[in-house]
């Protein structure tokens, strides 16, 4: 079958705009309404980048899209370092509230606190956590 080249430029510039770039799960969903495999599509999108100028702009970003973004983290950080003792579930229920205003997908659960967690370790340095203390000999 064969794939159209117009087709896939416009998918991808929708992603370049919304994302910067476009990832590999988006090549397996347009692969899937185009009725092809992923790998046939990704072949022909190898060969149109090397010469086809309108598929040089596009940006492969990776395999996955990330689960949160790195305004998100920051939101998690600031708010966890300016209150450590806030409830996460406060900051979780805001970010999706967030989320569901803007149409996207919910944070699950074991995201959110994998990055909550890595937020709250962020804020300590080892030089910070033994500054107090000499080292004996």
């Amino acid at each position: 079958m064969k794939i159209n080249s117009d087709r896939v430029v416009g998918y991808l510039k929708q992603l370049q705009e919304k994302h910067g770039g476009y990832y590999g799960t988006d090549i397996v969903n347009l692969a899937n309404d185009l009725g092809v495999t992923w790998h046939g599509l990704k072949k022909r999108l190898s060969f149109w980048k090397k010469n086809d100028s309108a598929f040089k702009s596009f940006v492969y970003l990776g395999q996955h899209r990330p689960p949160i973004t790195l305004n998100e983290f920051m939101e998690i950080k600031s708010r966890i370092s300016s209150n450590p003792l806030e409830i996460k579930q406060h900051i979780l229920s805001d970010l999706q509230n967030e989320r569901k205003g803007i149409g996207e997908e919910s944070i699950t659960r074991p995201t959110f606190y994998r990055v909550a967690k890595q937020a709250t370790l962020s804020q300590f340095s080892l030089e910070q956590a033994y500054l107090g203390l000499s080292p004996t000999e």
